[in-house]
């Protein structure tokens, strides 16, 4: 008897070790199996799984291809913007600082292009208007700074800041370039004034 316990000892001893592994189950309940846990679940096709991965992957490329579509066209766009700015530019030479018109890029304003990326054509547009109502209103000697009010701007509302060499300083809204409507400045001689 003695032999027989010693003998069955060393088999157990020399039996190979299973792995055991502890699974969740998606009602949140613990099972433990001798398989792995996603092995041992039914009706998991894995063709099926390779076919809906791959759906996956071709929708991102899709994804990414559409954007780098937008891209491209926006940068056609920006040029085009860029062209009307060297137009305008000269049309105003004598009251457009050089430094006035900072080139909103990726590269120098990646954080303002990114958060008005939908919208940075029309926040060129409303600088170009925005800059002949300041310097028609008679308040404004010359340019030195025109762009996006970081403060202010909203991605549904834009305010473009205007800045002048007398000192002179004007918030305009969206809605007010759309109008024409000139406010009074919020510096005057570099002080406050009013504000919108």
């Amino acid at each position: 008897m003695k032999k027989f316990f010693v003998v069955m000892v060393l088999f157990a001893l020399c039996a190979p070790a299973n792995a055991i592994y502890k699974c969740k189950n998606p009602d949140g309940s613990i099972s433990f199996s001798d398989a792995p846990c996603g092995a041992r679940d039914e009706g998991v096709d894995m063709e099926k799984e390779q076919e809906y991965q791959e759906a996956v992957e071709r929708r991102k490329r899709e994804a990414l291809e559409m954007r780098a579509m937008e891209l491209r066209e926006r940068n056609a766009t920006l040029v085009e913007v860029r062209k009307k700015k060297d137009v305008f530019a000269r049309q105003y030479h004598r009251v457009l600082d050089e430094n006035a018109w900072p080139h909103y890029t990726q590269e120098a304003y990646p954080e303002l292009v990114e958060e008005y990326f939908d919208r940075m054509i029309e926040v060129e547009d409303f600088r170009y208007k925005a800059v002949p109502l300041v310097l028609n209103s008679q308040r404004c000697d010359q340019v030195t700074r025109s762009g996006l009010d970081r403060e202010w701007s909203k991605i549904d509302n834009i305010y473009i800041t205007v800045e002048c060499r007398n000192g002179n300083q004007f918030r305009m809204s969206e809605q007010g370039i759309k109008e024409g409507i000139v406010p009074s400045p919020i510096f005057v001689n570099g002080e406050n004034g009013d504000d919108e």
